[in-house]
This record gives C-alpha cells, sequence and structure tokens, in this order.
C-alpha cells in the first residue's frame, strides 16, 4: 500500500476535486496527507466522496487548511460511512464548537472509531465539552490532540476526568487551552486523581499535556 503526501502546494478547490475524484476508486493508497494548504469547504464535498467509497485509506490528514465548519457536516457524514478511517487529523482549520458539535455527532456510534484525533490549533471551546468528553471515555482513542484552542478550566477539567475514566492508556494533549497557571495547579493538585500524578507533565507557562499511562 502506498502513501499520497501532497503538504504545502497550495492546492486549492480545484486541484482537490481533480485529486479526491482519482482516488476513490483507487486500490492502493492508504494514507493520504493533504496539509497547509488552500482547501476550503468546498473541498469537503469531494472528501465526502472518497470517504464513503474507498475502504482502503486508513489515514487522512487535512491539517492547515480552511475548511471551517461546514465542511464538518461533508466529513462527518463520509466517515460514518467509512469503516477504515482510523486517524484523522483537522488541525488548525478554523472550526468552532458548531462545527465539533457535528463531528463528533457522526463519530459517536462509528466502528471502527477513530483511534488517533487531531483538532489541536482551531476555535473550540468549552460548550461542546461532554460530547468530547464522552467520546473519549467511550471509544478510548490512543492520541486525542486538541492544545491551542478555546476550553478554558472548565473544558480542560472535563478532558482530564475523561482520560481517567478511560483507564487504558489514552494519550491526551491539552497544551495551551487558555488556563493561567493557578488553573494549571488546581488541575494538577484537585483534579488529577493520585494515581495518574506520574503521568501528567507540566511543560512551560501554558502547556499542560497528558501523556499516555495506563493501570
Amino acid at each position: 500500500l502506498l502513501d499520497i503526501t501532497i503538504n504545502n502546494f497550495q492546492l486549492d478547490d480545484l486541484g482537490t476535486e481533480l485529486i479526491m475524484k482519482a482516488l476513490v476508486g483507487h486500490p492502493r493508497i492508504s494514507r493520504i496527507n493533504f496539509e497547509n494548504n488552500q482547501m476550503t469547504s468546498k473541498s469537503a464535498i469531494f472528501i465526502n466522496h472518497v470517504l464513503k467509497y474507498n475502504q482502503v485509506i486508513t489515514t487522512a490528514h487535512f491539517g492547515s487548511n480552511n475548511l471551517g465548519d461546514d465542511a464538518m457536516m461533508y466529513i462527518g457524514e463520509g466517515l460514518a460511512k467509512n469503516h477504515v478511517v482510523t486517524e484523522l487529523s483537522l488541525c488548525n482549520n478554523n472550526i468552532t464548537d458548531v462545527g465539533v458539535e457535528v463531528l463528533f455527532k457522526s463519530l459517536e456510534d462509528r466502528k471502527p472509531p477513530i483511534n488517533l484525533l487531531y483538532i489541536s490549533e482551531n476555535l473550540i471551546t468549552s460548550k461542546n465539552a461532554a460530547m468530547l468528553q464522552k467520546f473519549i471515555t467511550k471509544h478510548k482513542p490512543q492520541y486525542f490532540a486538541i492544545k491551542n484552542n478555546q476550553l478554558g478550566f472548565l473544558g480542560v477539567k472535563m478532558l482530564v476526568e475523561a482520560f481517567a475514566e478511560a483507564k487504558s492508556g489514552v494519550s491526551v494533549t491539552l497544551g495551551s487551552n487558555q488556563l493561567n497557571d493557578e488553573e494549571k495547579l488546581k488541575i494538577k493538585t484537585e483534579v488529577i486523581p493520585p494515581e495518574l500524578k506520574k503521568a501528567v507533565r507540566l511543560q512551560g507557562i501554558s502547556l499542560f499535556q497528558l501523556t499516555q499511562y495506563t493501570y
């Protein structure tokens, strides 16, 4: 099986359409990387087709584009009908709580679940933290990256609690989510259960990270 990587190429919606049409029935490509391009929600229509009809691709990276909230409907619908993709990156795509809600409703009962999920550097607040919490505790992803968003203390607290409940080596990255030093200390001393203390690292002023720990 092969990988296709088209990163940093200023790929626009028209170029995406042509490439995705070629990928729909391709039998040998298992990993696609289209990061740091110029894809918008129009590209998501063609991503949707690939996700629906290609049952070979297991990894899909679309980070650092401009997909936005509207794209989450198409991507979520495609994933709901896809049974092979287990790694997904949508980092840095101007996704807000509106898009997150649409996406995670599609992922709620999906089998197999997304095992590696990257949604860092978006505009996600604590509004849908309960939905994210449910996803972590139910599906126990191997890695869940949501750093550099706007979760705040409440959102981070809820995801830390989800991590503690999962008890399966889940790794969650929560860096730079608008926590001040006092709030980070409170998370560390009051929220994280004693058995997870050694799984926690605080780096720098704003980075809070939970690293993989199995018990």
